[in-house]
């Protein structure tokens, strides 16, 4: 190699690192701004979702606009507390109820108007009832238990009984995303544990544009478990224990099962929830059903199923068990009752369960009565 060609490639290499540096650095200025612009359309977050100091997120309240959930787009309203209604009844203050629903996602109705979630279906199969919808997405029984606390005590609402959505997820959510402060008072994130996962959170708050470019790469190209297949680990935990470890608690002590320690952690949350409900002269039923992906590879004596029920028959006033129900469903017909490449139910798949609702719990109570 001759003395220009040293030259040129010395050059080539200055010229390489000092624009990955000028990269860098406008990333790390004008970072979040330029993802904004390149990836929300893309990915959409949605301006409804902000922090909440008691109860780590919530949307927004008094909040009516036309979002975007999976590339479909619903109107989402919200009443002075920031729980989804009918945009009918768009900053009208409705405090008393029947049936309060509370759960994750699916409850809050994702990708859904108000009248094709569990309470729209319920509503217009009920008319002389009135349903109110606590479900917020990516919420789980710790939250729950501070939501109705704070709910109870500064009287926002006021229902006769809670129906708890139990959501697989909320089993990984207690026990690995959520924790209580110091204080027992708020939900905060529980702090990662490994190395990697700390440097990583480090690299998107620096440089958030080529974190989430080199992210979007790294899912295109790499071979990553379908919520469909059997190795889906977050709602597929009741038949797969082939997951890797600290994927439900960050730290095992005494060399414990991480799956029945995780269900613990988060049945204790439920535990107090059942407790202060009873305080208050407030029944609660719990309702379970299926991912898309748990019609394929669980089945009718799934281990959530017997968890929920063996919990229900000391701390609950009825459990209702959808899974008989889906399970009549053949199998090339379970996508009709999910939104499209998605785990949530769609309008048909939350009527289903709304009818559920309204036979077992609901007429029964009027039969009684």
């Amino acid at each position: 190699m001759n003395r220009n060609n040293k030259i040129i490639n010395k050059s080539n290499i200055y010229t390489f690192l000092i624009s990955i540096s000028l990269f860098l650095f406008i990333d790390f200025i004008f970072g979040n701004k330029i993802s904004d612009v390149i990836y929300k359309p893309l990915n959409p977050t949605g301006v409804e979702q902000i922090s909440d100091s008691l109860h780590h997120h919530k949307l927004q309240e008094n909040f009516n606009q036309t979002i975007t959930w999976n590339k479909n787009t619903h109107k989402l309203c919200t009443d002075h507390h920031g729980h989804k209604i009918s945009c009918k009844n768009f900053k009208k203050d409705i405090s008393d109820y029947n049936f309060a629903l509370i759960g994750d996602s699916f409850t809050e109705g994702i990708g859904l108007n108000h009248e094709d979630t569990f309470v729209g279906h319920l509503e217009n199969l009920n008319p002389d009832l009135k349903f109110l919808n606590l479900g917020i997405r990516s919420y789980s029984n710790i939250i729950y238990l501070n939501r109705i606390k704070e709910i109870l005590d500064k009287k926002y609402y006021n229902f006769d009984e809670l129906i708890l959505l139990a959501d697989l997820s909320d089993i990984q959510d207690d026990s690995y995303y959520y924790e209580f402060d110091e204080t027992g008072n708020r939900v905060i994130s529980q702090a990662p544990v490994k190395t990697e996962r700390l440097v990583k959170n480090n690299l998107r708050s620096l440089f958030p544009f080529t974190y989430h470019s080199l992210w979007l790469i790294k899912e295109k190209f790499s071979n990553k478990c379908n919520y469909l297949d059997k190795c889906f680990v977050r709602a597929g935990w009741p038949y797969n224990n082939n997951f890797l470890k600290n994927s439900f608690v960050r730290e095992i002590p005494n060399n414990e099962n991480e799956i029945d320690l995780a269900i613990k952690t988060s049945l204790n949350y439920a535990k107090e929830l059942a407790i202060l409900l009873k305080k208050e002269n407030i029944k609660l039923t719990v309702v379970v059903y299926p991912w898309p992906g748990n019609l394929y590879h669980d089945s009718l004596k799934s281990k959530y199923v017997k968890i929920w029920k063996n919990f229900c028959e000391r701390n609950c006033d009825n459990f209702l068990n959808t899974y008989p129900k889906f399970f009549e469903i053949k199998k090339d017909q379970i996508r009709d009752f999910y939104l499209k490449n998605d785990v949530h139910f769609n309008s048909k798949g939350t009527k289903l369960i709304a009818e559920e609702i309204t036979k077992k719990i609901i007429l029964d109570k009027i039969k009684i009565q």
